[in-house]
């Protein structure tokens, strides 16, 4: 294959406007690509973020629950223990 060269002069040459409006072209998608991408990345972000708070406040409602039962449970043995000692007498 033979090379194809533009004729001389300016007749198929590209000029410097068209090579400028395309590199800004290609700039402008390339960037509105890259903020969709980190608008998506803010919203996976929040997202974790929400349900990592969910999953503590979960675990604090647990907690709470698990170390209320344990001291209901201890109050109740205290009282039936004081029950008998006093039945006992």
């Amino acid at each position: 294959m033979s090379e194809q060269h533009p004729p001389p002069g300016n007749g198929g040459a590209v000029q410097v406007r068209e090579v400028y409006a395309l590199v800004q072209s290609v700039k402008a998608e390339i960037m509105a690509e890259l903020r969709a991408i980190d608008a998506r990345w803010e919203q996976r972000l929040t997202m974790h973020e929400t349900d990592h708070e969910r999953e503590v406040s979960r675990r604090s409602q647990l907690t709470r629950w698990a170390v209320t039962s344990v001291l209901t449970g201890a109050g109740v043995l205290v009282a039936i223990t004081l029950g008998v000692i006093n039945v006992l007498r």
